[in-house]
């Protein structure tokens, strides 16, 4: 038996999704990068992907950092998806977040690379570790840009690793826009309302649920 449930909202916002593609934890690096591809994809199925509604750009990071597309390359779903599944690590084992929020500030929100004036800006990190750079400088231009471009973070580990301390995630991200994702991570439900969240200032969210397939479905959830 399933569960149909969507995100029914018509936001319009771009968002940035800053990557950890570094080779940190050694032993674990292969399933823990799948771990970090497959919530971007899960992302991507939730969000309200178009033209006219989110648009989605990448950066990956490790010592420095690579966009990989930005907000005006794609706006189909599948397409998007196709393209994170693709996606290769960085073989680096630094992870500087602040390298990556540098390249998504200088590279992805600009007018000449699809960022749009009236749109809300969000910069998404994924991660599984605390960064190795100080982030404070890239993170305070993100916050007093004009108009200022919200910050969040996805942490693949313990909220007790990842959270604290003068590199953690939390005084990464704005108010309670930091999640973590520890032994469970294919949680839909968790990451229908971190998607809610990270779109609620853009517009009314409401979720629908419904015991026979739908059409439009983001999410199915096996129960």
């Amino acid at each position: 038996m399933y569960m149909c449930m969507f995100v029914a909202c018509n936001a319009y916002a771009d968002i940035a999704v800053v990557l950890d593609a570094s080779t940190q934890p050694e032993g674990a690096n292969d399933q823990r990068w799948q771990q970090l591809r497959s919530f971007v994809n899960r992302l991507i199925e939730v969000l309200p992907i178009g033209e006219s509604q989110v648009h989605l750009a990448l950066v990956r990071y490790a010592r420095a950092a690579t966009v990989d597309f930005r907000l005006d390359r794609y706006y189909d779903e599948d397409e998007l998806r196709r393209v994170v599944d693709g996606l290769q690590r960085l073989e680096d084992r630094e992870r500087n977040l602040g390298e990556g929020v540098s390249a998504a500030l200088n590279s992805i929100f600009t007018d000449i690379n699809g960022d749009r004036r009236n749109a809300p800006d969000y910069i998404i990190a994924v991660t599984s570790g605390t960064s190795d750079d100080n982030y404070d400088g890239a993170a305070d231009r993100a916050r007093l840009a004009n108009p200022p471009i919200r910050l969040s973070a996805v942490g693949f580990g313990p909220e007790r690793d990842l959270g604290p301390g003068d590199r953690g995630l939390q005084r990464f991200a704005d108010g309670d826009l930091v999640w973590f994702f520890e032994d469970d991570t294919q949680d839909e439900n968790r990451l229908i309302l971190f998607a809610e969240q990270v779109l609620s200032g853009t517009c009314n969210v409401r979720r629908s649920k419904f015991r026979t397939p739908c059409k439009h479905i983001y999410i199915y959830i096996y129960i």
